[in-house]
């Protein structure tokens, strides 16, 4: 198990805008709900542009001004290239589609009924999207200045924005400028049910990332109702007590049980899940690679043939671990209110009988050995008395790491297992040491950024994507060495350590933090659901199709 992990998700820029030429006679300027029914009923667009049956339709280029598209009955519809002014795309009944390119100036798209609608291009200023019916809706682009949003008439309260009301009988999200980021609308009326799947529950990175991640998922759209534990040997349930989530224990009947009551599997191991759910395969499962070491990509191997899509917490995760699966890079993020204090520096510095003139090395996370905390002890051995070392953690090697302390730093290192306010913690070091041989997206090198510690790091996981040596950080090779000498300039330069850490800092703020994480898992999990569902709607139509005509052949 590692302490890991960051989305980067990457912004949508807008495309210069253009101007739109009027619509052709007889094209509704702004499309209202009943203007938009006597349309339909009156057999509007033009009936020779009409497609009877339910096509797929995919236009990739550039679709002309003033072209029209019509269908008569539920197409699954890609515009990729960009819509140009004047383009028409009119359905006469439930269509998926996707814009994926710029829609211009004065562009329409109109629906007969309940459609799932994704505009991820920039919507332009007097873009106009209607519907007759219900609707999942998604502008994950810049919602346009003066741009509407209009739905049919929905029974109870109906939410709004830029006073249009959103959503029929599902709400929309917008995303983007003049939008909604922070609290979107749920995009269905139910949330999908998931259940967490981990060999282990302990005082570790990937329980540490859980537990953020389960904070800030938005209940609307995705929920965890349990967390299925595998190993009793690494169960705490101290730490199962702080979990938002059910808890409980169990082999190949419980996870047999979770997959046939949950939408959505999230896993990382065990690698017999493969196995165990072979002929009970999940709806949809997600596998995390939490580290970018061999067991990662052992657990991997194990559960693949249940496996439908990987997050990667890193990129160098996805390089080196997830080859041959499709993947999506999802880097970890803080939960900052695990990073509370209840005490001032001198307090947190006192009650480890560390003094004002003492530089203090800090480490934390889990005592096992690609962690190397034993070389921060063997560091700090080599410097001056008054250099001492703070080690927050839990693991096998703790008895190990204790008798090294005591031999090598008597009287200058104080070790615990980490607990409540971890502010105090950080609080009370001068810099963190953070020198394992391998990571997934380190998250105690983001939470010694929030609070303003200067970073000594090795060159591992995410470590690339976060700190640039000597501007916001100190990356150093890992040896004993390495680390002495990065903490004697940090503690020879006192002024500039705060500037490596003030930098960092704003970096940590900008990209690390939990409730950003959790909106990338929850637009990656509904997508895939969307897909598996239309795959199998996509299916079940070729087979009767098939069957259709073997029996006309017949």
């Amino acid at each position: 198990m590692k302490y890991d992990e960051d989305h980067d998700l990457s912004s949508i820029d807008d495309p210069s805008s253009t101007t739109g030429a009027s619509p052709p006679a007889g094209f509704p300027a702004r499309l209202s709900t009943a203007e938009l029914r006597r349309s339909l009923e009156a057999g509007w667009p033009h009936p020779e542009a009409t497609s009877a049956a339910s096509p797929v339709v995919h236009l990739s280029g550039a679709a002309p001004a003033g072209a029209h598209v019509a269908f008569g009955a539920s197409p699954v519809i890609h515009l990729s290239g960009a819509a140009p002014a004047g383009a028409h795309v009119a359905f006469g009944a439930s269509p998926v589609v996707h814009l994926s390119g710029a829609a211009p100036a004065g562009a329409h798209v109109a629906f007969g009924a309940s459609p799932s609608v994704h505009l991820s291009g920039s919507a332009p200023t007097a873009a106009h999207v209607s519907y007759s019916g219900s609707s999942a809706v998604h502008l994950s682009g810049a919602a346009p200045t003066a741009g509407s949003h209009q739905v049919g008439a929905v029974s109870g309260g109906v939410p709004s924005w830029q006073g249009f009301p959103v959503g029929g009988v599902s709400k929309a999200a917008i995303s983007g400028a003049g939008g909604v980021y922070d609290e979107p609308e749920s995009s269905a009326t139910t949330p999908l049910k998931m259940t967490h799947i981990g060999p282990s529950l302990v005082r570790a990175g990937v329980e540490v990332w859980l537990k953020g991640l389960s904070r800030f998922l938005d209940p609307g759209r995705l929920q965890f109702t349990r967390c299925l534990v595998t190993m009793p040997e690494f169960f705490d349930p101290e730490f199962a007590a702080e979990l938002s989530i059910p808890t409980e224990v169990g082999g190949r009947e419980a996870v047999r049980r979770a997959a046939a009551e949950s939408d959505v599997l999230m896993i990382w191991g065990p690698g017999e899940l493969g196995d165990w759910l072979g002929d009970c395969r999940p709806a949809l499962t997600v596998f995390v690679a939490h580290g970018e070491g061999s067991y990662t990509r052992g657990y991997l191997d194990g559960c693949g043939p249940v496996v439908d899509h990987v997050v990667a917490v890193s990129r160098r995760v996805q390089e080196r671990v997830t080859d041959g699966y499709p993947t999506t890079v999802i880097p970890n993020g803080v939960d900052s209110s695990h990073l509370a204090r209840s005490l001032s520096r001198s307090e947190s510095r006192a009650r480890f009988s560390f003094g004002p003139d003492d530089f203090v090395v800090g480490y934390v996370g889990r005592f096992s050995p690609e962690k190397r905390a034993h070389r921060v002890i063997e560091a700090v051995a080599k410097l001056p008395q008054n250099f001492k070392a703070l080690l927050v953690g839990w693991g096998p090697l703790h008895p190990q790491l204790l008798d090294l302390a005591n031999r090598l730093i008597p009287g200058r290192f104080a070790m615990t297992v980490g607990k409540g306010c971890f502010g105090d913690y950080y609080e009370a070091m001068d810099a963190l040491c953070m020198v394992s041989a391998e990571e997934g997206y380190p998250l105690v090198v983001l939470e010694a950024m929030m609070c303003g510690r200067p970073v000594i790091a090795t060159d591992v996981g995410g470590v690339p994507d976060l700190l640039i040596d000597r501007v916001n950080g100190v990356v150093v090779t890992g040896d004993v060495e390495s680390i002495r000498s990065a903490v004697l300039l940090l503690q020879k330069h006192p002024e500039w350590a705060r500037g490596l850490a003030a930098e960092a800092k704003k970096v940590a703020d900008e990209r690390g933090h939990a409730r950003r994480m959790a909106r990338g898992y929850e637009d990656l999990v509904h997508r895939l659901w969307r897909e598996k569902k239309q795959s199998a709607v996509g299916s079940r139509n070729g087979r009767e199709t098939n069957a259709a005509l073997s029996h006309g052949v017949r």
